[in-house]
């Protein structure tokens, strides 16, 4: 649920929630009791069953800030909501007849996870079943009057054109029309499947589109309306918030309220409306205002008719739903995933909502499932982070080996203890210690004062204050620092390093979850490293440029391949800048041309990377330069060049560094960056612990990032690891 931390003052004692909150068995629903407006407000709860014959309607709104708060008459007592939830609650109650509702924060005992957990694993039903959902998107004001006026007037103007088409000929259409038809059209050819960056909050400038004369002049609307229409849907806290995908996804029926203004959800002009009923194509800036209602359009048509096979995106993946709505809001890290589970059949299934799981351990649980569900890593090369602190398990192991000395009152295994809980140490300071290490010792752990020691909290990898995972897990509840390579559902066909082969059986280890055993090839090792580049900021362009001529002045690359050719197609990931899949020798020939006329002049190290040098550069000028410019972005921005010992050039994570090691892991499309991490277990080994491995010649690493490396993204180097001398070797991730 959105706001699952309720504080102490809108919670009440045992005694108290007792008298509100019966033992629940189905769900409850509030009974919103009449009144004038400005009197109290007065609700009352009852269990309900939830099956079609139950008739309510289902609120979704934004919690808003938990410590204003309003005070309304619940089961007869007092009891604290949201300020925004008590205006919702006022503006719908009726002033005779009763109201029955489904709202989360009072339907819900917030204080009790087992009910949490279950009341959520029902939430795609309670919305699917209410005879419709209320969109509380806040109280009236003008851009509210503005935008829904807005609205009347598009759809009044689009039935207009509607008759008009159907009266007359495509040679009657008016001047205005065919302009439109024109930009429209042309639009509607380039609509590509969404990938995990196109829920912006602003129209792409160098988009074919409509102009905004256009817009006025074909819908009458002014910059003012348009204005509105952007504030209201589209920039509302409504719009971004993620519990909201799934609440219209399974909605029969949908109401937008903003006071006592109101229209349906299917009076919003959305892309698909628009070319379901005028044939054209979207509208330009006014479609990027109705983007999100877009998208919430497609998962609607999706659950009631079927994957939308039009599109290459694939909603299936959990994976891509986590992605394409990782900028989406709540306030509950483990909402991240919970919300998103009932649009995904598999994963709903499988991952139970639970929320005495911590964050770390139900990521574990979600990774886990995404590699036995696809039988590919390809979700290990998704998500790339600025830093691994406070995200990542071997963070605070690394600061942990350097400040204290473990010990456990049985004198066990030390790397069990740490894992399961009961594990304790004395901090006795030695080496190089940094002030951030020195802090996470009292983040992440509960020191106990008359013992002198500190204790992780039993059950998590370290401490539920501060969510550390391995080194392999992502914290989902994270947007990815960079724009991935890859990942399942789009792209993930580009590339095929390791070939057509999919994850080992025994991949996982069921003593220890988080432990991954992979079949790998240690391919390379890094030798050489840039700096990590970033194109919004000065200088960028002088790496590049700096590299490139490194690399042309090098010696043969190991695929005997030109070294100018090798460096454009690495800078893009070899991408194809017109559809899915690699770049081919024709659009080679258009982005040496384009890359030249960039590089080969002395930079400008004050430009930023939408900067031109020349007019011809410019992104308006041409879709195939915009294009570039976004892979280009995309590929670079927060990664590094690299080289490796064997003079093989690639794209790296920004936390790479020389020595690191370039793998083929079995069933990943694209190379891992592994460091070894060995040293850190000497310990372990001396005292045995019982991983069924011999410890002594067992090779443990962490993962770093993945990398494009050319020359080896299509299976090559399998041909060398299935070398009678060279093969798969076994390897830990941790």
């Amino acid at each position: 649920m959105e706001e699952k931390n309720v504080p102490d003052h809108i919670s009440m004692d045992s005694t108290s929630a007792s008298y509100i909150f019966k033992p629940l068995h189905t769900i409850r629903l509030l009974t919103l009791l009449p009144g004038q407006f400005e009197a109290p407000i007065s609700c009352e709860l009852a269990g309900a069953a939830l099956n079609a014959h139950t008739t309510y309607e289902a609120l979704s709104y934004v919690w808003g800030n938990p410590q204003v708060t309003r005070k309304i008459w619940l089961q007869g007592h007092d009891f604290e909501v949201t300020e925004n939830l008590e205006s919702a609650l006022r503006h719908l109650r009726p002033k005779k007849n009763s109201r029955i509702l489904w709202v989360d924060a009072l339907c819900i005992n917030q204080k009790d996870l087992s009910e949490r957990s279950s009341q959520v694993q029902l939430m795609a039903q309670i919305y699917g079943c209410a005879s419709r959902v209320i969109v509380w998107l806040g109280q009236r004001d003008a851009d509210v009057d503005i935008s829904f006026d807005a609205i009347i007037k598009i759809d009044r103007i689009m039935k207009e054109h509607d008759r008009e088409h159907i009266s007359s000929s495509r040679s009657g259409l008016s001047e205005t029309q065919r302009t439109a038809r024109s930009h429209w059209s042309q639009e509607l050819q380039d609509d590509r499947a969404m990938s995990v960056d196109t829920t912006t909050t602003s129209a792409d400038p160098t988009t074919t589109c409509p102009k905004e004369e256009d817009l006025v002049s074909f819908f009458q609307l002014s910059s003012r309306e348009i204005e509105s229409l952007r504030k209201v849907f589209h920039d509302s806290p409504w719009w971004t918030r993620l519990w909201c995908i799934q609440e219209i996804a399974h909605a029969q029926e949908v109401i937008l309220i903003a006071g006592d203004r109101s229209m349906l959800w299917k009076q919003l002009p959305s892309a698909p409306k628009i070319r379901k009923h005028t044939k054209f194509g979207g509208l330009g800036n006014l479609s990027s205002i109705f983007a999100r209602a877009e998208v919430l359009n497609i998962l609607r048509h999706r659950l009631k008719y079927g994957t939308d096979e039009e599109r290459p995106f694939n909603w299936t993946h959990f994976s891509s739903l986590l992605l394409f709505f990782g900028e989406r809001e709540c306030s509950e890290p483990r909402d991240k995933i919970y919300a998103l589970l009932s649009l995904s059949d598999t994963a709903q299934s499988s991952i139970i909502p639970d929320y005495t799981k911590s964050l770390s351990e139900l990521c574990v649980v979600v990774l886990r499932f995404m590699i036995v569900e696809n039988r590919k890593l390809d979700v290990l090369c998704t998500y790339e982070y600025e830093n691994l602190i406070d995200r990542r398990f071997v963070t605070a192991y690394e600061a942990f080996s350097k400040i204290g000395q473990f010990f456990q009152d049985n004198h066990g295994p030390v790397l069990e203890s740490f894992l399961g809980g009961q594990l304790r140490f004395q901090p006795k300071f030695k080496g190089d210690i940094t002030f951030e290490q020195v802090s996470m010792l009292s983040d992440l752990t509960n020191y106990d004062q008359e013992k002198g020691c500190h204790y992780p909290e039993k059950g998590s990898f370290l401490s539920r204050d501060k969510e550390i995972i391995p080194s392999w897990v992502p914290n989902l509840s994270l947007r990815p620092f960079v724009q991935p390579m890859t990942f399942l559902g789009v792209g993930a066909d580009s590339y095929k390093a390791s070939g057509d082969t999919e994850v080992n059986d025994d991949i996982f280890h069921i003593q220890f979850p988080w432990l991954l055993r992979l079949n790998a090839f240690v391919f390379d090792s890094i030798a050489e490293i840039s700096p990590r580049i970033d194109t919004e900021k000065d200088g960028w362009k002088s790496v590049v440029q700096d590299w490139k001529t490194k690399i042309c002045l090098s010696t043969e690359h190991p695929t005997n391949a030109d070294n100018a050719d090798v460096f454009w197609r690495t800078i893009i990931r070899d991408l194809s800048l017109e559809a899915s899949g690699r770049l081919t020798a024709v659009e080679l020939d258009c982005v040496r041309a384009i890359l030249c006329s960039w590089f080969e002049v002395p930079p400008d190290e004050n430009s930023r990377f939408e900067d031109r040098t020349t007019d011809s550069m410019s992104a308006s000028a041409d879709p195939t330069i915009s294009r570039l410019c976004k892979v280009l972005s995309n590929t670079l921005t927060g990664r590094c060049l690299c080289l490796t010992i064997k003079g093989y050039l690639g794209v790296v994570g920004g936390r790479s560094r020389a020595g690191d090691l370039v793998c083929i892991i079995q069933g990943a499309s694209i190379p891992m960056v592994l460091r070894r991490f060995d040293d850190f277990y000497q310990d372990a080994r001396n005292k045995g612990i019982g991983l069924g491995v011999n410890l002594a010649t067992a090779n443990f690493f962490t993962q770093v990032g993945v990398g494009y490396i050319h020359g080896i993204m299509d299976g090559e180097a399998m041909v060398a690891a299935e070398g009678p001398e060279i093969g798969m070797e076994r390897i830990f991730l941790v």
